[in-house]
């Protein structure tokens, strides 16, 4: 068991109250309203629009005590607006001080990583390396300007929970040019500087928020700004159910997928725990470089193509598939456990 007796000097304690959706309707006293769609819409000091698909796209300073609806509350000076690109992704984020515009920047990505920043007229303002793994989130060089000259590079630096703690100028030394900080929650420290900071993720600075890609994240409130999308686990479920058939006992390891259990009427098959999912997990090999070394891949390539077949082929050839009389079922390597008849396997 362990326990955190580290708090850092000057931390605050703040008073949440919460309803019966366990959604916070007052931090310390101030209100905080939430839309039908379950999107944190204002808070003691801004108010926050959202799009059809629930994507944050302005910032407002808040005006009196009632909760914005659709047609009002939105009357305060603009602080930020978002726009995002037919993917989906942020494309641009105007930054407004008292409602006067005082920056534009737009993003591109090669698919979810972000790896440019320009201006409206199509200047690069910065670039970024990440690792070799998709859909990682491991931010690893970032140069200011266009030029990738070695003098120009600054190498980023994470922890163990993929943060960015600290970047050096390797050109000249390994001179350290930063080190960031932040709270439990991920608030920043005042010297942090970098687009990437928590948990690797793009650092908002004209909102306080953190872009998660699918949904924002407030350190000073300590939670997400949107709902959580359960469409893909939805799908995810569906897709395994309609191939294996109407399984006794789902293993989602450590993950509920409560929304997703409730609608399929699975709520009370589901088992929860580190181990029950391995196989399904295995499938999927760690892709960082330190791991790699460990499964003794030379390279990357050898790796990604191991990884793409190993989960298909193995499935044939494991034994605990194969139908046991004395058990009465067999596994899959999505992690469900579904019942057959003896005999039914060939």
């Amino acid at each position: 068991m362990f326990a955190w007796n580290a708090h850092p000097t000057g931390t605050t304690t703040a008073n949440y109250t919460v309803n019966g959706l366990n959604q916070y309707t007052q931090i310390n006293g101030n209100g905080i309203c939430h839309d039908a769609n379950g999107n944190l819409t204002a808070d003691g000091t801004y108010a926050y629009l959202y799009d059809n698909e629930n994507r944050l796209v302005q910032m407002r300073a808040r005006v009196g005590s009632t909760c914005p609806t659709n047609t009002t509350g939105y009357t305060g000076a603009l602080s930020a607006q978002l726009e995002y690109d037919p993917m989906g992704r942020l494309y641009e984020v105007r930054s407004y001080t008292n409602g006067a515009l005082t920056d534009t920047r737009r993003f591109l990505y090669d698919g979810d990583a972000l790896v440019g920043e320009y201006s409206t007229s199509g200047t690069m303002l910065a670039r970024y390396l990440h690792g070799p793994a998709a859909g990682v989130d491991d931010p690893l060089v970032s140069f200011a300007g266009s030029t990738t000259a070695a003098n120009n590079a600054i190498y980023l630096y994470s922890d163990a929970r993929g943060s960015i703690v600290y970047s050096t100028n390797r050109w000249r030394w390994g001179v350290l040019t930063s080190a960031n900080t932040y709270d439990p929650y991920g608030v920043p420290g005042t010297g942090n500087t970098g687009r990437f900071q928590y948990t690797g993720q793009i650092w908002l600075e004209a909102l306080g928020l953190y872009y998660y890609k699918a949904r924002m994240y407030s350190p000073t409130l300590g939670r997400f700004m949107q709902k959580r999308d359960t469409k893909p686990a939805l799908k995810f479920f569906r897709k395994a159910l309609r191939c294996q058939g109407q399984a006794e006992k789902i293993a989602t390891g450590d993950l509920k997928y409560p929304s997703s259990m409730r609608e399929l009427g699975n709520e009370s098959r589901r088992e929860m725990g580190r181990r029950l999912n391995n196989r399904a997990e295995n499938s999927h090999l760690p892709f960082r470089r330190r791991e790699r070394v460990m499964q003794r891949f030379r390279r990357m390539k050898s790796l990604q193509n191991f990884a793409s077949v190993h989960a298909n082929i193995y499935n044939h050839f494991n034994s605990v598939q194969l139908c046991h009389c004395c058990a009465n079922r067999r596994r899959v390597a999505v992690g469900l456990t579904a019942s057959l008849p003896c005999g039914a396997l060939p």
